[in-house]
């Protein structure tokens, strides 16, 4: 695992999934494998408030995230 883990949002989603890549060094859309073996789209920018407001995270990631103790960003494109 990873240093850092950033917890975002995919297009459509209801609830964060961690990923151990900075989501901003890859364009809107592109595909990325989360903590939990799924894989997210990258989100585009300009997204609307809804989108800030979910905080719920993924079981299987934040079960997978928590013993290593990495810093967690919350990643609101």
């Amino acid at each position: 695992m990873r240093e850092t883990v950033y917890w975002l949002v995919g297009p459509g989603a209801k609830v964060r999934h961690a990923v151990e890549f900075a989501p901003g060094t890859f364009p809107g859309g592109q595909l990325l494998p989360t903590v939990c073996h799924r894989w997210i789209k990258v989100p585009f920018a300009g997204r609307g408030a809804a989108i800030d407001a979910i905080t719920d995270r993924c079981h299987d990631c934040t079960d997978s995230v928590r013993p290593h103790q990495p810093c967690e960003v919350t990643w609101n494109a």
